[in-house]
């Protein structure tokens, strides 16, 4: 199981507020249907006027760069304001822009301190990313035995990455008792809700038998989900599926295809498997692995274009 799944690399987006206050839903609402200017419109003059929701929602905005030019600084600016209001998303994002270097110098002791205060407003993707801290060692001595802990706390609150992060550590025997049956029913938990990195690394699970019967249908089924969301691992295991030959008859274009969506920003193990693949491939059908990986990037879904690719070429060789 890939080592890189088990802690929140990103910023994680919450619009979501309970505050019924004139504007705030409207520039939700526009948030949800992708109109950035409309919330940007809503939210400036209420994070003028000093409201939470408006001043994180505005953060997130100039942090991702949606509805205005990215600008770290800004979101630093309003992120900070409505820390000052105790907002726990706000906390919580500013944690994680001091953990990974966002926009400010690296610093694992104020992305503890961050993170901290977040837990105490009660925010549970926060007790994840402190939980995280610990497991790796970063602003405090590696502490597994902690990093379960808050992981536990936080998944019994149902947060999609401590359960998913708590079911890698019961694969890998980190903290715990190495039970993967205990892994498969957490990680199931969190694919279920979407998670990619669940659904790939279930998928592997099922590939290899561990914690559940050996089904390479299930495997596939799970790929596919992860592959959708343009997850690394999901993409690389469907594709190496399909040049082996398990659980789908082999078709080296659409193997290639796959390896080629993630060469660009992945390991070299990935670029020579990609090699390997092309070493028995004629022009033409790395060339309609090309035209097949255009169409997953038009479609956005792995399992449309593969799909059509299929029925395409069945109908051709009638």
């Amino acid at each position: 199981m890939n080592r890189k799944y088990s802690q929140i690399i990103a910023i994680v987006l919450s619009f979501l507020s309970t505050m019924a206050i004139a504007g705030v839903n409207e520039g939700l609402t526009a948030l949800a249907k992708g109109n950035f200017p409309s919330a940007l419109r809503e939210f400036a003059p209420l994070a003028d006027q000093g409201n939470a929701t408006a001043q994180y929602n505005l953060g997130i905005m100039y942090a991702e760069g949606k509805g205005v030019a990215q600008d770290y600084e800004m979101a630093m600016t309003w992120l900070k304001k409505a820390a000052e209001q105790n907002h726990a998303g706000a906390l919580n994002n500013l944690g994680v822009m001091y953990q990974n270097g966002i926009g400010v110098n690296q610093n694992y002791d104020l992305a503890m301190m961050w993170f901290n205060r977040a837990v105490r407003q009660g925010d549970t993707t926060a007790k994840t990313n402190l939980a995280a801290m610990y497991e790796n060692g970063q602003g405090v001595k590696q502490d597994i035995v902690e990093a379960v802990k808050l992981y536990r706390e936080a998944a019994t609150e149902k947060n999609i990455y401590a359960l998913y992060n708590l079911g890698v550590l019961y694969y890998k025997g980190l903290g715990v008792k190495q039970d993967f049956a205990q892994s498969v029913l957490l990680l199931r938990e969190a694919a279920d809700r979407g998670l990619a990195e669940a659904q790939g690394n279930l998928g592997l699970m099922y590939q290899t038998g561990r914690g559940v019967p050996q089904d390479y249908a299930e495997a596939i089924k799970l790929y596919r989900k992860a592959a959708d969301q343009n997850d690394t691992g999901g993409l690389y295991n469907l594709g190496a599926m399909y040049f082996s030959g398990k659980g789908v008859p082999t078709n080296d274009v659409i193997a290639y295809a796959l390896l080629s969506m993630v060469v660009k920003d992945t390991s070299e193990k990935i670029e020579n498997a990609r090699l390997r693949i092309a070493q028995s491939m004629t022009p033409a059908q790395i060339n309609a692995a090309g035209l097949l990986k255009n169409d997953i990037l038009k479609t956005k879904s792995v399992t449309k274009s593969i799909d059509a690719y299929l029925k395409k070429s069945m109908v051709s060789k009638m």
